[in-house]
């Protein structure tokens, strides 16, 4: 198995080629190098932003085809790989939020 099937296997869901060659480059590893246990932490990192990206990804819709995201399902992953990795994850109730303010 390779870093970037481990990657895909992680992630538990369908996302773009560029989006997990990214990851991977961005965290300095190489998709096409053999896993091993030692990677874990590493591509899980990969993971948490692969899958934070996304979350930002809008639904699509085009005649009779759509793709959609189950985006509670998305974070849930996001948070139990932040979680195991010790790292802080951002969830939506901890996104600032405008309230009682107007421009008009």
């Amino acid at each position: 198995m390779t870093k970037k099937e481990a990657l895909i296997a992680t992630c538990q869901a369908s996302v773009p080629d560029g989006s997990l060659e990214l990851s991977l480059i961005n965290r300095g590893l190489t998709g096409t190098d053999a896993y091993s246990a030692a990677d874990q932490q590493a591509v899980e990192l990969c993971a948490i932003d692969v899958l934070n990206g996304l979350l930002s990804t809008p639904d699509i819709s085009e005649g009779g085809y759509s793709i959609r995201f189950d985006r509670a399902a998305v974070q849930k992953r996001v948070l139990f790989l932040a979680q195991r990795n010790n790292v802080r994850a951002i969830t939506d109730a901890q996104m600032p939020k405008v309230r009682g303010a107007s421009p008009w």
